[in-house]
């Protein structure tokens, strides 16, 4: 019941916050300024794991929770805090409850499979890593894997955001997914430390520039009053990949071990570089045509 409940705040808060900063940043800055706010996920993705491990060793589990209720009421201080006045939501069209419209964004839905495709590669990087770690007796590189990967987001995202907003997404997006692909190739190669954490350090320069770009780009895609819609289709993309990989990727590792399973998530990764040219190359014909 708790991670039931603690899905539905997460899932509504990330979907009304990165929405409410679409509003916020004008259009010629929203790259970068998704990529500045994605950085405060990323922090606290790489602080709380660290805070945790430093606490549990002082403190029970149950002064821990205390702890985690007292940062939630202080978020919702802050929230009560912002100036949130100028902002406008644009009213959109009563349909019925039944519509799929009310719940996705049917325009981002090509480019949400590849989002689905690198969840997929991702998910199998979370699940699988500290096993893989113990296999290969590097438990050291992967206790420090993912502040790696938060330390290459953190300097990059500014960068690619920049980007973004100056010569579009083709120049972020595949190079993104083929650094991603190089990442995972070499975690499926990894004999030392050193390898272990610099394909850290490429997944974080290609999924995590890949993630903020490719929420900004749906945004893109559609008008204010469809914010919400094409954020939601983004993350419900995201997130079921992030969840199908394991499962999928998982049956694999019996037989071509773990090194082999990052093997074929490198390959996947890369294979969605031509599907985005693909559905890019509709997109673009389609609108033509109209």
């Amino acid at each position: 019941m708790m991670r039931f409940l603690s899905g539905i705040g997460v899932g509504c808060t990330g979907n009304a916050t990165s929405t409410l900063v679409a509003d916020i940043v004008p259009p010629s800055r929203r790259g970068l300024g998704i990529s500045y706010f994605s950085l405060s996920t990323i922090v606290a993705l790489a602080m709380g794991p660290f805070c945790g491990l430093f606490l549990i060793l002082r403190v029970s589990f149950a002064t821990i929770f205390i702890i985690c209720i007292l940062a939630g009421a202080a978020s919702l201080i802050v929230v009560y805090a912002m100036n949130l006045q100028n902002v406008v939501i644009e009213e959109k069209a009563q349909t019925s409850l039944l519509s799929i419209h009310n719940y996705l964004e049917v325009q981002v839905l090509p480019f949400s499979l590849v989002v689905l495709i690198t969840g997929l590669c991702w998910g199998s990087v979370q699940a699988f890593i500290a096993n893989y770690s113990e296999y290969r007796n590097l438990v050291w590189a992967a206790s420090m894997f993912f502040l790696v990967y938060a330390v290459v987001v953190f300097i990059s995202r500014p960068i690619t955001g920049r980007i973004f907003d100056r010569y579009g997404e083709n120049r972020i997006v595949p190079p993104s997914l083929f650094i991603m692909s190089c990442g995972l190739l070499m975690l499926a190669l990894a004999t030392s430390n050193w390898m272990m954490l610099a394909a850290g350090g490429l997944i974080g320069a290609g999924f995590g520039n890949f993630q903020s770009t490719g929420q900004s780009l749906v945004l893109k895609m559609v008008n204010s009053a469809r914010y919400p819609h094409a954020t939601s289709t983004f993350f419900i993309m995201l997130d079921f990949g992030v969840g199908l990989g394991p499962y999928l990727l998982g049956h694999l590792q019996p037989m071509l071990g773990y090194g082999g399973l990052y093997a074929v998530s490198a390959a996947i990764s890369f294979l969605a570089i031509p599907v985005y040219y693909l559905l890019r190359w509709n997109r673009k014909k389609s609108v033509g045509a109209s």
